[in-house]
């Protein structure tokens, strides 16, 4: 893990700060990827504030793309309309409306992403839909953040030193060729669609 942070630390700041908002913005993409290891490393680099606020561009980014693709069955989102867990969401959020988002977006344990894609799915009216969204990845974002910066030592101890940068740097650009041809699936069956008679 010190061989990662230091070989990251090399590139420059604002090249950082790039990476770490793609990541967390395109990973809706891939529902089951570790974004907290992106928003931890962001307080590690950045601090708890600045930090943070990577941490809730980033989070917010992801999550108005996912709701965006599931309101217009945009980027490949449609394919996963009836998936067994966006289906139980969906349902909820369409009992429930807003309520229900407020109280799943306040428990750390909801899947953030397929709340998302489903609240797009849900219909729900898109600003309180953003909104609320916001204001509750507040604390999450800076939270994370906090626990970057402040145990950073710790957390360094706690993964071997093996792993080796070009892993890393491997897993980020099959991430971006993932999102890529998922954003280009979802684009060209759309305008397929929007073609036929």
């Amino acid at each position: 893990m010190v061989d990662i942070i230091s070989f990251i630390d090399d590139f420059d700041s604002w090249l950082i700060v790039i990476l770490i908002l793609i990541i967390l913005i395109l990973e809706v993409f891939l529902l089951s990827f570790p974004k907290e290891i992106v928003m931890i490393y962001a307080g590690v680099k950045f601090g708890t504030f600045f930090g943070g606020v990577l941490n809730l561009i980033g989070l917010f980014g992801a999550a108005w793309l996912g709701y965006e693709g599931g309101l217009y069955g945009r980027f490949g989102m449609e394919k996963r309309r009836n998936n067994p867990v966006m289906l139980k969401y969906r349902k909820w959020l369409e009992k429930n409306g807003l309520r229900s988002l407020l109280i799943l977006r306040l428990i750390p344990i909801t899947p953030n992403d397929v709340l998302s894609i489903s609240s797009g799915f849900s219909r729900l009216r898109r600003y309180p839909y953003l909104i609320i969204t916001f204001l509750t990845a507040i604390p999450y974002a800076f939270f994370i953040s906090w626990i970057g910066d402040k145990h950073k030592e710790d957390l360094i101890d706690l993964f071997p030193a093996a792993f080796e940068p070009s892993t890393w740097i491997l897993s980020f650009i099959l991430i971006i060729l993932i999102s890529i041809i998922i954003i280009y699936k979802g684009s060209s069956s759309q305008i397929q669609e929007l073609q036929t008679p």
